[in-house]
């Protein structure tokens, strides 16, 4: 896997804002904070202290001034 290099279709920004997360998901409706470290038009990496499943659905809100 070394030879391999990683394609995106949207670039990735360092930007970090706060969010705040709710999950959507029947089982538990959890709510916290957390950071993103990078964003594009395809979607965020977010740093929080939960961990999740990759299907959990996730409602973001972005702090910004």
């Amino acid at each position: 896997m070394s030879g391999l290099v990683e394609q995106r279709q949207y670039p990735r920004y360092l930007i970090q804002l706060p969010v705040l997360f709710k999950t959507s998901a029947a089982v538990s409706n959890q709510v916290g904070a957390g950071w993103t470290r990078n964003m594009s038009e395809g979607g965020a990496c977010l740093e929080v202290t939960e961990r999740f499943g990759s299907l959990v659905p996730l409602q973001l809100l972005l702090r910004t001034d």
